[in-house]
């Protein structure tokens, strides 16, 4: 945090890109009267944002147009750049099965560029794998190709963002257009390079392990197949809800993960202590930019983190997920199925163990000493309870890694931010109790 009474170029920006009362007016400006639903941005929200490696941020915004629902776009703030020079500028939006498209504006004044996924420069095809028709015409032909499937003759496909990163991938979920069915049909994992293909090997390498060690209760979902011209692959829509209560949501958590720790997956990439430090790092970096009232502690606890990272020694590697939380699995009256299996690696089991603590402070919020105490334990007695271990200071660390990081992932966003100081503060009662 900048402690001086004169703030950096880089702090105001940054600032200026998580304030509603500035962004609504800018991007009314930027785009020149040509909004859909003859409106204009208003309540708009902060739903995301998230550090670049040059000192940059990805703002996802959130606004109404009119009365209407609620549309996304993205901002990529760069202030060392000179600007995106294969940007092609379009300022003709429009709305496509309830999603904002059309959108590409590079704002020099700003080094920001605003667009929508389906403009990205980075990620060419993800335009075509959001045009309906020619993805019904895909699928059906890789149905009569492989035997599976549905065939979408004359038919077309309801094409919906889930997940975006701008220039690195997107999620999108396929169904037939309204009326013709009422569930997805297919996800769409969309890469900018070719990960997809590691990503169905993967997926099939799980379909076999997680069934046998589990008893046929755990799954992953089935890969349909690559588009290759797209950087495409396609998986069948996993049925299923989510967990509902915390203690039925750690028994399946738990049980997913002593699974999922078992199997044996070569090549995956090993991610250690120094990697999570180097996350904590970009975070502190943007915190201390953003120059909040309640950074200042999130900046001690970077610090904490870090210094305790020089003692945490382990050479533990197991397949992890890495991006673990509730939400990461769904359930039938039979079956467990994970999801979204990218950030899978090699690393310590604490790392899946921690970022499941902090998730779970973050949807309870507002949770006691003794709530957390509680949380720990049964996480812990749950997973040893399959003959696993787990390192009690690796834990500590992943634990306070991921109250920092989730703390920090969320403490500008409009709905959440309030729960940030808890989750920081829970981070440093851990550390202090250990150094007692």
């Amino acid at each position: 945090m900048n402690t001086g009474q004169v703030e950096t170029p880089s702090e105001v920006a940054a600032r200026t890109l998580l304030d509603p009362s500035i962004v609504a007016p800018m991007l009314d400006s930027a785009l020149g009267g040509t909004w859909p639903l003859a409106g204009s941005p208003c309540e708009l929200r902060i739903e995301r944002y998230w550090p670049t490696r040059t000192r940059g941020l990805v703002v996802e915004w959130s606004f109404q147009l009119g009365t209407s629902s609620r549309f996304n776009l993205t901002g990529i703030w760069d202030p060392g750049g000179s600007g995106p020079a294969d940007v092609h500028p379009q300022h003709c939006p429009g709305i496509v099965d309830g999603q904002l498209r059309g959108v590409s504006i590079y704002l020099p004044a700003w080094k920001l560029l605003v667009q929508s996924p389906d403009c990205d420069p980075r990620l060419p095809h993800l335009a075509r794998c959001l045009d309906g028709q020619g993805m019904a015409r895909r699928f059906t032909a890789m149905a009569a190709e492989t035997g599976c499937g549905m065939d979408l003759s004359g038919r077309s496909m309801e094409c919906r963002i889930l997940a975006y990163r701008p220039g690195r991938r997107a999620a999108v979920a396929y169904q037939p257009e309204s009326g013709q069915s009422s569930r997805p049909y297919v996800l769409g994992k969309v890469h900018h390079n070719g990960r997809g293909q590691e990503l169905i090997g993967r997926h099939l390498l799980l379909s076999e392990q997680l069934p046998l060690l589990s008893d046929g209760r755990i799954r992953v979902p089935i890969p349909e197949g690559y588009y290759p011209d797209l950087h495409m692959a396609g998986f069948s829509w996993a049925q299923g809800t989510a967990v509902r209560g915390s203690r039925e949501t750690i028994e399946a958590a738990v049980d997913v993960l002593g699974t999922l720790h078992r199997t044996c997956i070569e090549d995956l990439p090993y991610f250690g202590v120094q990697d999570e430090c180097t996350i904590i790092e970009r975070w502190r970096m943007v915190l201390e930019d953003l120059s909040d009232k309640h950074l200042g502690l999130a900046a001690r606890l970077a610090r904490r983190i870090t210094r305790l990272a020089a003692r945490v020694h382990t050479e533990k590697r197991r397949t992890v997920h890495r991006d673990f939380y509730q939400s990461q699995f769904i359930v039938t009256r039979r079956t467990v199925t994970l999801l979204d299996l990218d950030t899978l690696a090699l690393a310590d089991p604490a790392i899946d163990l921690g970022n499941l603590i902090a998730h779970l402070c973050l949807a309870e919020a507002p949770v006691s000493k003794c709530d957390v105490d509680a949380m720990v334990g049964a996480i812990i007695h749950r997973y040893q309870a399959r003959n696993l271990c787990v390192d009690r200071r690796s834990l500590l660390f992943y634990t306070a890694s991921a109250l920092f990081r989730v703390g920090a992932v969320h403490a500008m966003r409009t709905s959440t931010a309030a729960r940030s100081p808890m989750l920081w503060q829970i981070a440093e009662m851990l550390l202090s109790r250990n150094e007692q």
